[in-house]
């Protein structure tokens, strides 16, 4: 299964994050985030996977390589996703 989420990395949307990596359901997992605080999505994920490992069970790395992060805001006309991306 493909899922899109927006806000993936914000307090319920991490949480759904890590639950969907968890169930091993997930083929690909994208994340529509925002740049915050000078770190890209990316950055502001691999952060995330951090605080997991510290206080909650974390994903394996191979689950979390089945993330991808693309820095946008829906409330930006030109979102950028590629055109085979949305079906």
């Amino acid at each position: 299964m493909n899922v899109l989420i927006t806000g993936g990395l914000g307090f319920v949307g991490s949480e759904l994050t890590r639950t969907l990596l968890l169930s091993g359901d997930v083929t690909k997992l994208t994340l529509l985030v925002r740049s915050q605080a000078g770190l890209s999505g990316s950055a502001r994920f691999a952060r995330l996977c951090g605080h997991w490992s510290k206080f909650v069970e974390m994903p394996l790395p191979a689950q979390c390589a089945k993330v991808e992060c693309i820095e946008g805001d829906l409330g930006d006309a030109n979102l950028p996703m590629p055109a085979g991306e949305i079906d």
